[in-house]
């Protein structure tokens, strides 16, 4: 087994999936320092560019540390991981124990290949390039304002929580209905099909009626 599996598995078996509670037994077998996000870093896959080996010192010091666990204690967070499942900040904790090396690390290597394609694009892909661009910058923004309406609909038509998550969930459901409505008629403008698939301005008028 890979060194960062097995270290995986002493982690989760042994210290609840903490990385910071690992950290700290290490440091305190060890008496080196050791962060969590050094811990992360040993954890990742060896063929992600932020991986880093785990050194025989430190996993022979997590090793030492479960087979005398009175040497050292975890933080008081641990007692009440359960508990406080559901707290963001304690969900924003547990994201710096066990992720952001790795999210991190993924920013580094999107903006890498992002910066690549456009270097490496030619003049005359440019034009496209900016357009998609633009595009998808508008349709984010679209989105996040859409949204905002929701949320300001509900606010101002609500007066609990449970009113408040009905009507912005039916602000947003009618507000895709006419997304659809809209994609359906530009489909249609777009590949000439349906009522709108023949030219208005040259098709011939109704007959006229009888007198």
């Amino acid at each position: 087994m890979d060194r960062h599996l097995q270290l995986e598995k002493l982690i989760r078996e042994h210290f609840a999936g903490q990385n910071d509670w690992a950290a700290s037994a290490i440091h305190k077998i060890s008496g080196r320092s050791v962060s969590r996000r050094t811990v992360q870093a040993w954890l990742l896959r060896p063929d992600r560019p932020s991986s880093r080996n785990c050194p025989d010192w430190a996993y022979d010091a997590l090793l030492g540390a479960i087979s005398d666990p009175d040497c050292w204690k975890p933080g008081p967070r641990h007692s009440s991981l359960e508990a406080y499942s559901d707290d963001p900040f304690t969900k924003a904790d547990e994201f710096a124990d066990k992720y952001s090396v790795m999210y991190a690390a993924g920013e580094i290597e999107q903006e890498k290949q992002l910066r690549q394609k456009w270097e490496s694009a030619n003049v005359a892909g440019l034009p496209q390039m900016l357009f998609e661009f633009q595009r998808s910058i508008e349709k984010k923004i679209d989105e996040q304002y859409r949204l905002i309406d929701a949320l300001i609909a509900g606010i101002k038509g609500s007066t609990d929580y449970s009113s408040l998550r009905d009507l912005v969930d039916k602000q947003l459901r009618a507000d895709e209905i006419i997304r659809h409505e809209i994609r359906l008629v530009r489909s249609d403008m777009e590949n000439a099909t349906g009522e709108l698939s023949s030219d208005q301005e040259n098709s011939s008028p109704d007959p006229s009626p009888t007198q």
